[in-house]
């Protein structure tokens, strides 16, 4: 069985455990939002740009008034062009998240969060009859501000750093890198 598949099954083992001793106080939330991520690889942004956007996807269970544990999902897609030899490449990159993180209320309706924990990466990169394929551990950080609209509903903004690092043929290359976000949050349970 692959990492991604005990990531995976790791979260939802943890996230049935949970549910199932959570108290009447509403502790299941879900999370959606767009992200811009800055690439930390240097040959990375020379081939497809400076930033990108991605979708995001977060499921957290409090586990304590403060803590909790989270997934995540998301995901990119670019295409561009190999500077100097006008090749035309594809890149994927799917990070899948799993950890712990911290709120701290600041007032009535405005908190504070942090979160991180591990990052698993799966990416791929097409040019010419080339194809890379690969999965990586790397690590996630993150800090959000969130600000309650109603009982079950919130809207924030984050900004954190995904990283990975790997070696294609005795090429060192980064994954992920800085990225900001806006969200939407529901607590369903």
């Amino acid at each position: 069985m692959n990492i991604r598949k005990h990531v995976l099954l790791l979260s939802l083992f943890l996230f049935f455990l949970l549910s199932s001793s959570l108290s009447a106080q509403k502790r299941l939330y879900v999370e959606g939002g767009a992200s811009f991520l800055w690439p930390a690889d240097k040959n990375y942004q020379n081939a497809y740009g400076k930033s990108t956007l991605l979708p995001e996807f977060n499921i957290g269970v409090r586990l304590f008034s403060r803590f909790c544990l989270f997934a995540g999902y998301s995901s990119l897609s670019d295409t561009g062009k190999i500077p100097d030899l006008d090749i035309d490449a594809k890149s994927k990159q799917k990070f899948y998240t799993c950890g712990a993180g911290f709120w701290i209320p600041v007032a009535s309706k405005l908190s504070i969060r942090a979160d991180g924990g591990i990052a698993y990466i799966n990416y791929s990169e097409e040019l010419l009859d080339i194809k890379i394929n690969s999965n990586k551990m790397g690590y996630y950080l993150e800090g959000s501000l969130q600000v309650s609209i109603s009982k079950s509903f919130y809207l924030g903004g984050k900004a954190g750093y995904i990283f990975g690092k790997d070696k294609y043929e005795d090429v060192d290359f980064k994954l992920g890198g800085p990225k900001a976000a806006v969200f939407i949050g529901m607590a369903l349970l």
